[in-house]
């Protein structure tokens, strides 16, 4: 009689157990579902959400990132034109190229995940193979945030973009207010040219 007990104690842990796991695994799976359709409700229009892993800052307005298919991509700023420093591409150095990189490194410092949004009025990729995003840090526009702040200008390269008036008017409060590139104590976009 114990035996027969213990036996159906056993049995009805196990269908328990069963239960429990199902349900959890079905909990899960529904979590994961209202993520997906959370995210999917954040797009707007024309313009996309996605989060990536932020591998490195390459300069002052190109990052590195790792996406879920664990493909690296390089992302240029969109709307954005900061001082180059000196590349055979370019053969000149404009002023200031450090500090509008080491601010957007220290932007994203300690970062692990970004906030990228496309924009399909512009192209997909830049002539050098970046993927071209706006990059949002806590709801904000790193991107805009550059301008805003001094450490680069607007720029529109082709196609006017969802965001231009914004940026333009973020340059126009930039030069106001003289921030940094358009300080008078800096070199205003100055160029020194390079012998090959």
């Amino acid at each position: 009689m114990k035996k027969i007990n213990w036996i159906i104690i056993a049995i009805i842990i196990l269908i328990i157990g069963f239960f429990s796991i199902e349900w959890i695994r079905k909990s899960f799976w529904e979590e994961l579902l209202f993520l997906y359709e959370e995210k999917e409700n954040q797009d707007v229009g024309l313009f996309k959400w996605d989060e990536y892993k932020l591998l490195e800052v390459i300069d002052w307005d190109t990052i590195r990132v790792l996406n879920w298919s664990w493909e690296i991509l390089s992302v240029r700023m969109v709307g954005i034109d900061a001082p180059e420093r000196y590349t055979k591409r370019y053969w000149y150095i404009e002023c200031f190229w450090k500090e509008a990189e080491k601010y957007l490194k220290t932007l994203l410092d300690g970062v692990e995940y970004i906030q990228i949004k496309t924009d399909e009025t512009q192209w997909k990729y830049d002539k050098y193979e970046r993927l071209l995003w706006y990059l949002f840090l806590s709801w904000e526009n790193i991107n805009q945030k550059m301008i805003t702040d001094g450490y680069a200008r607007e720029y529109t390269y082709n196609l006017p973009y969802k965001y231009q008036s914004d940026f333009q008017k973020s340059e126009q409060y930039a030069k106001e207010n003289q921030l940094w590139l358009w300080s008078s104590k800096t070199c205003n976009w100055e160029r020194i040219e390079l012998a090959e």
